[in-house]
């Protein structure tokens, strides 16, 4: 990753992804933590309401950070042309994208703390337990989008909302039951591991480290395949003659 790649990324999020409003969008969405969350009818309490915010928002920030992280573009031909790899510029684009996503992430982190000061008072490791889920949400999201971008699919993030609704009402979907539980292995393991992220909050709340073990494994593991088929699929990227 060097100094040009930087300045290149610097200049696609100002001008076209997520763009100047969506930065700004990004910058104040914390403020919606501020209402009054336990007093609208939807949550008994103001962290509940809070953490769906958080969670839901750190899944639309992969999906909009994500979207187009690693996909080859009529750009890349100039590089291949000069022996450049490609691949590696692609690879450091979602990199920095993923710094990007994550540098948001702490962000509104840090507004949920100070909210919760406010208006809850929740401990502060409680809350920075939950808040942590935040990052494994939109890592998850993101990796899940680099491959299928790498690929050329159009349709990722559609694809992403599918299969996470499948993981978070995978435990509750009755005709999942009569599957073999070899099948359900397998499904759970080829899911994103969504709900083992939001497992990791709770779990580290209560200060139950061993229990992490399983979830952590589901997640690196996942995100390593994820990251590892999209770096063969960009290997093997050839420009198209016209």
């Amino acid at each position: 990753m060097n100094r040009t790649s930087r300045q290149w990324r610097l200049a696609y999020w100002w001008r076209v992804s997520p763009g100047r409003t969506g930065l700004s969008i990004l910058l104040v969405a914390p403020a919606v933590l501020l209402l009054p969350l336990g007093r609208l009818g939807f949550w008994e309490q103001w962290f509940v309401g809070a953490t769906v915010l958080a969670w839901l928002g750190a899944f639309v920030l992969a999906a909009l950070v994500g979207r187009d992280s690693g996909a080859p573009s009529r750009s890349l031909v100039w590089l291949y042309q000069k022996g450049i790899s490609p691949a590696d510029q692609l690879v450091s684009y979602w990199l920095l994208d993923a710094a990007l996503g994550t540098s948001v992430v702490a962000w509104w982190g840090a507004a949920w703390l100070a909210a919760n000061a406010v208006l809850a008072g929740e401990p502060i490791r409680y809350v920075a337990s939950f808040a942590l889920c935040m990052e494994l949400i939109f890592l998850i999201g993101h990796a899940f989008l680099f491959p299928l971008a790498a690929l050329g699919s159009k349709r990722g993030v559609d694809l992403l909302a599918l299969l996470a609704l499948l993981a978070m009402l995978q435990p509750v979907l009755q005709f999942l039951e009569a599957l073999p539980q070899g099948a359900r292995e397998a499904l759970h393991w080829v899911l994103p591991p969504l709900v083992d992220a939001t497992r990791v909050g709770p779990v580290l709340a209560h200060g139950l480290w061993t229990e992490l073990i399983p979830a952590l494994a589901h997640i690196l593991a996942w995100l390593a395949s994820c990251l590892m088929i999209g770096i063969i699929a960009l290997r093997r990227w050839r420009p198209v003659r016209p």
